[in-house]
């Protein structure tokens, strides 16, 4: 089964239809703002009648839920959850939604842990892990801006970009590090 958390972009039943194209072999259950309070656990046994709502509920949840996620893409970001899926088919989804237009969204896997979560810390902590992934980007680039004539000729600036350099090896590293490694970096690049 896939939950699919629709936000803001799948409101247009276009959408809606080419994403179940993508999956038109597994069956689809679509959430709506109203159940951010559920556990996943809850909307994947829940009946279908039960996870459904009038359009007015909806509209209703729509408003509210801009003020929860106020500043994706899309506004509300959409989510998918997968459940029961082979390995491999799981690995091309996130090129499979690029592919199609859809690069604005939450991808998870049904796991133990997150089972009990509510719909809404799912959601928080799949926008912590993007943050964080994109901070890393942000150091990343920052140390593919570095000047190599600084790195010969100054110790301390080549010194910086090592040690940053390194902490991008570490598959995690600290937030708050991160954002300090970004901020002496930045720093660095620009202190010329």
């Amino acid at each position: 089964m896939i939950l699919i958390y629709e936000g803001s972009h799948f409101r247009d039943p276009k959408e809606r239809k080419k994403i179940e194209s993508l999956f038109k072999d597994q069956k689809i259950r679509w959430i709506s703002e109203s159940m951010l309070d559920h556990t996943i656990d809850e909307l994947l046994k829940a009946p279908d009648d039960q996870v459904t709502e009038s359009p007015v509920q909806n509209a209703v949840a729509s408003s509210l839920s801009k003020k929860v996620y106020p500043n994706k893409k899309h506004g509300n970001p959409a989510l998918i959850y997968v459940t029961d899926m082979h390995r491999e088919r799981l690995e091309k989804i996130p090129d499979l939604l690029d592919k199609n237009g859809f690069d604005d969204l939450f991808i998870a896997v049904q796991t133990p842990a997150n089972q009990s979560w509510t719909l809404k810390e799912l959601l928080d902590e799949m926008k912590k892990e993007q943050a964080y992934f994109d901070k890393r980007k942000v150091l990343e680039s920052l140390i593919q801006a570095a000047n190599p004539e600084r790195m010969k000729t100054e110790p301390k600036y080549a010194e910086a970009v090592m040690t940053c350099w390194n902490m991008l090896r570490q598959p995690e590293f600290p937030e708050r590090l991160l954002d300090m490694a970004i901020e002496m970096l930045d720093a660095a690049n620009r202190d010329i």
